[in-house]
């Protein structure tokens, strides 16, 4: 996101009250934004996080546990390239338009490094973000706006409020999609119904904005199961055949350029498994499935291709060799849960982008 203020914009007095996109002039702000990703549940992923990370940074300061600052240090390098975060003035900037202060990444990057180091400890249990301390609710806006997951649930909400815009009175009066969404809320969040109200207060919203937040939802839902047809469906499948094919590979790590070579002429040659060389030599042995464009560009052109049972020339990195063999290559088809999922993103992404052209002016992008 950049940020761009509008000739005679005040500056917000709270980060909250940011404004991150207007909706035909009418500001919609940082609180806004998190309230409403919050009712739809798309934060709760980021917040589970956020409260496993507190839990395991208590313990390690709790337990006088190091830092090593040299990782700390490579995992905040490693969040101004992927930001194209150059000096530290472009970072300073990026980091005052969103409402944070270098403090606040210092924090964060800790919290991720505490995370890893303390990775066998379990998540504490769970508490409703409504319910939460003010500083741990704060803490969410810090990690969704850093780790970049505020820009997804941001177009989220400016999808909802554009086919909202949009809609016609058949669609903001219908009383049975609104109860529907009612009581997927409650299940969502176990919340019952009688404990709504206190919900809200809890959170500062009023039952005006819940059943506004109510009627997007219908009219959203609504809006893609129109968008969705199979006919877009089908020509979008056509589309990404490549970067959709499935991939499952086997792969076993080596400490020494001399044993993965060996490895290999074994397994090429000789037809020896992956799994059985690495159990032979107790070496690190992992079967993972991929989707194409999950993969660099450089993996991509390797995989497709190498066909199904070869082995891949050994590859080094950081020290480390590792030896990969293609077991199934297979061509992405609707039916496939995760293929569906993101054929039906891309779809809903060229359409909200070309609606809510229409009535959405960005302000923080």
């Amino acid at each position: 996101m950049t940020h761009e203020i509008s000739p005679g914009e005040a500056p917000p007095g709270r980060p909250e009250e940011i404004t991150v996109f207007l909706l035909d002039g009418k500001p919609v702000s940082v609180g806004d934004i998190v309230d409403a990703a919050v009712f739809r549940g798309a934060l709760q992923p980021a917040w589970l996080d956020l409260l496993r990370k507190r839990h395991r940074e208590k313990i390690a300061v709790e337990s006088h546990l190091d830092t090593d600052e040299e990782k700390v240090q490579a995992m905040a390098d490693q969040f101004r390239y992927e930001n194209d975060l150059i000096s530290a003035e472009e970072t300073e900037a990026w980091f005052d338009a969103r409402g944070l202060t270098m403090e606040d990444f210092d924090s964060y990057i800790t919290r991720r490094f505490r995370d890893e180091q303390m990775a066998e400890h379990d998540a504490p249990d769970p508490v409703n973000f409504a319910f939460a301390s003010s500083e741990e609710r704060e803490l969410l806006r810090v990690e969704a706006m850093i780790s970049g997951q505020f820009e997804r649930v941001a177009s989220g909400l400016g999808w909802r409020m554009a086919a909202s815009h949009g809609a016609g009175n058949d669609e903001r009066d219908s009383a049975d999609a609104v109860e529907l969404e009612r009581n997927r809320f409650s299940e969502r969040t176990g919340i019952a119904p009688s404990a709504i109200g206190e919900w809200l207060a809890a959170l500062g919203r009023d039952a005006a904005w819940f059943e506004e937040q109510l009627r997007m939802e219908a009219i959203y839902r609504a809006h893609c199961e129109r968008v969705l047809t199979p006919e877009k469906r089908s020509r979008m499948l056509s589309s990404l055949r490549l970067p959709l094919t499935f991939l499952e590979v086997e792969t076993v790590e080596f400490d020494q350029a001399a044993a993965v070579n060996e490895a290999y002429l074994c397994v090429h040659e000789d037809g020896l498994s992956l799994e059985e060389l690495a159990k032979m030599g107790r070496y690190p042995y992992t079967r993972k499935e991929f989707l194409v464009e999950d993969l660099s560009e450089y993996w991509q052109r390797r995989f497709l291709a190498a066909s199904e049972g070869a082995a891949l020339e050994p590859q080094a990195e950081d020290g480390v060799f590792q030896l990969c063999r293609l077991l199934r290559k297979q061509e992405p088809r609707i039916e496939d849960s995760p293929v569906e999922q993101r054929i039906d993103r891309r779809i809903l992404e060229s359409h909200f982008a070309e609606l809510s052209g229409q009535c959405v002016r960005w302000v923080l992008r």
